[in-house]
């Protein structure tokens, strides 16, 4: 999606979210409702991207540790937040340089050498396992992999200590999923070219359930996660779909349509 379209679908969403959440005029502008923030931490990122372009700066090494440093180091700061998504801003800028580096890069093709999809699916049980651990962890470590806030006061070291391991554990689980997308099946191609598309309809989904009052449990959550993706999945392969995340992008270039054809 260019930058123009991911702005529009921000602020759509951004929008229908604040209302839900009945945002002030100023929080509007300085807090990414829920899920948001990913939308406005990737136009940010390719802003920067494309300044580096111009003054013909490379992606490397060397920055993305760097902006993994930076990471780290913010996690001490308490006024890095939620404002402007700034704290998951730098926590998930790491992702964002090392997929630019590796783009086109040959060791996407040696996974499928290297890496079977057996070993693939195991990565992923075994990451899913450790989420879960970690989510029953007693200190609530799982939060670190949201990136969201600051180090909590009492286990600031820990807790930057379980942020770099995030790091190690979601580029394995990247290169994992990454053998999985080039197996040879169509489906997940096109799942894969739509995440966008379901990772905002899920977050609304998500604002319809709360707001019926559901309670969740596990078996629930399962339930729901598979009923949703399917529902998703061919709601997807309709105009609607795209109208609804671009609206004034696709009226426009249906008024363009008709005066041409006009």
């Amino acid at each position: 999606m260019g930058g123009v379209k991911l702005f529009e679908a921000y602020i759509v969403f951004q929008l229908i979210k604040g209302l839900y959440f009945h945002y002030t005029p100023l929080k509007l502008l300085i807090h990414p409702a829920s899920m948001m923030w990913y939308l406005s931490s990737l136009l940010l990122w390719r802003v920067v991207y494309m300044w580096m372009l111009k003054k013909n700066i490379k992606v490397t090494w060397q920055l993305i540790l760097s902006t993994i440093l930076l990471s780290l180091v913010v996690g001490f700061i308490p006024w890095v937040g939620r404002d402007f998504a700034l704290s998951r801003l730098i926590f998930f800028a790491p992702y964002f340089f090392i997929g630019v580096y590796f783009h086109n890069h040959p060791i996407i093709e040696d996974t499928k050498r290297i890496i079977s999809v057996n070993k693939a699916l195991l990565v992923l049980a075994l990451a899913l396992l450790s989420s879960v651990v970690f989510a029953l962890y007693p200190f609530g470590i799982m939060g670190v992999f949201a990136g969201a806030d600051p180090y909590p006061l009492e286990h600031q070291w820990l807790y930057m200590v379980a942020r770099l391991f995030s790091y190690a554990i979601s580029v394995i689980v990247s290169i994992a999923i990454i053998r999985l997308f080039s197996f040879e099946n169509a489906t997940l191609g096109i799942v894969g070219k739509d995440s966008l598309k379901f990772y905002l309809f899920h977050g609304v989904m998500m604002n319809v359930m709360e707001k019926c009052g559901v309670t969740w449990s596990p078996l629930l959550a399962i339930i729901y996660a598979m009923l949703v993706s399917i529902a998703i999945y061919y709601f997807n392969k309709t105009k609607i779909s795209d109208f609804a995340i671009t609206p004034i992008s696709h009226t426009i270039n249906g008024i363009k349509s008709i005066t041409n054809n006009g």
